[in-house]
């Protein structure tokens, strides 16, 4: 059954435009931002990596109702080429589990989040395409690093995790800043997360990331989806 919403944000009118990022950029900031309270006038962070972070889904219960109905219906495998990774809903990341199994609940939280991740990023609104699956970690799964390839936008949300089943990592896509004591400690290397249960995660999709293995006997499951937009 096919879901009932489709995959247009409700965009605000909070964007800023490509000519008011102009307008600003001529009055003497190289990159057309707004200094945020507290930020020192003298740094300017280029080419930084924006990642979106909502501590927990709105709707969490309903969500997580969602996800429960879905699971039973889930044949788990592994890709043979990744080697005994984790398991995954698909082999070829061409599914939309939204729109096949109506999690509409969480569609509309995915929606109401990208829409603000933009509105930071100041990207102007269009359609997209989305594909979506599931993950399943058991004790000894581990995520090797990868990225999404050409996905302008990548996410997750945790269904079900202790928080010890294997952290997140995302590595710099500057390994440049390594070479320099001064750059190394703040802006290279990686940065990883604890996942929690309800939490949401957005992300560029050229971002190289991983999954530190799950030494733990819980079971974690995630969703995780691309956009790509018009």
């Amino acid at each position: 059954m096919r879901s009932k919403h489709k995959n247009n944000l409700p965009f605000e009118a909070r964007k800023v435009s490509a000519k008011e990022a102009r307008k600003r950029a001529t009055e003497g900031n190289p990159v057309g931002d707004i200094e945020a309270p507290g930020q020192n006038p003298h740094v300017h962070h280029l080419f930084t990596t924006p990642i979106w972070h909502q501590k927990r889904v709105k709707n969490f219960e309903k969500i997580q109702e969602e996800i429960e109905e879905v699971i039973p219906e889930i044949d788990f495998n592994m890709i043979e080429t990744w080697g005994t990774t984790h398991y995954l809903s698909t082999k070829d990341f061409q599914q939309d589990l939204f729109r096949e199994y109506m999690l509409d609940s969480l569609l509309r939280e995915i929606q109401r989040n990208v829409t603000d991740y933009l509105i930071e990023l100041r990207f102007e609104p269009r359609p997209f395409q989305m594909c979506s699956w599931l993950t399943k970690f058991e004790k000894g799964c581990y995520g090797h690093i990868h990225n999404h390839g050409t996905s302008d936008l990548s996410g997750v949300y945790y269904y079900k995790t202790n928080g010890k089943d294997g952290d997140l990592f995302f590595q710099s896509p500057a390994p440049g800043h390594g070479m320099s004591k001064v750059c190394a400690a703040s802006c290279g290397g990686s940065r990883r997360y604890i996942p929690q249960e309800g939490v949401l995660l957005l992300f560029p999709g050229f971002l190289d990331h991983g999954i530190h293995t799950n030494d733990t006997d819980n079971t974690r499951i995630s969703l995780s989806f691309n956009i790509r937009f018009q």
